[in-house]
């Protein structure tokens, strides 16, 4: 994959069928992102954030997450990535074997707006969002759908998120 260490820019490309053992299979961003109009797909981590892993602030637009695993974070994982963004965008088929499917909240205030979150699966909780320590994070405009957990949260679980005009549906 491609680690970053400080402020990079990343449009129109694609990070695909990549692996490690470790964080981000296949972005991690210890410095500042910016990502817009990238599929990101394919890739394998056996620690946090399938796609994208994420403890730097990060901007992420128009984007497609698909089909990407990991720990935590199947699709992204934010980890005291404060300030982060995540916008029309779309997280689908992403798996998680502990939280967060789609995408993993941890210790950051994280937006999310208008994104397809669709079809993300979690072993433990968080089939679609798991936010832990995710205070101050919103979730607004977004589609989550046929979403699942095995424990709690098909959809979303978190703790003092807020979630305005979303349509959540058919999770479990």
């Amino acid at each position: 994959g491609v680690y970053v260490s400080s402020g990079a820019v990343f449009s129109d490309s694609v990070v695909s069928n990549n692996t490690c053992t470790g964080s981000g299979g296949g972005l991690y961003a210890d410095g500042s992102l910016d990502l817009s109009r990238c599929l990101v797909a394919g890739n394998r981590s056996t620690g946090p954030g399938g796609g994208l892993y994420a403890c730097a602030k990060v901007n992420v637009t128009g984007c497609t997450f698909a089909d990407n695993a990991a720990s935590n974070g199947g699709g992204v994982q934010f980890t005291n990535a404060e300030g982060s963004r995540i916008g029309f965008s779309q997280l689908v088929g992403n798996s998680a074997t502990s939280y967060g499917g789609g995408i993993g909240i941890q210790d950051a205030a994280v937006s999310v707006s208008d994104c397809l979150i669709q079809k993300n699966t979690a072993s433990y909780r968080g089939g679609g969002i798991d936010g832990y320590g995710a205070s101050g994070s919103t979730v607004d405009r977004c589609v989550i759908d046929s979403n699942s957990a095995s424990s709690e949260g098909g959809g979303v679980i978190s703790d003092n998120v807020k979630v305005r005009n979303c349509l959540v549906v058919s999770n479990r």
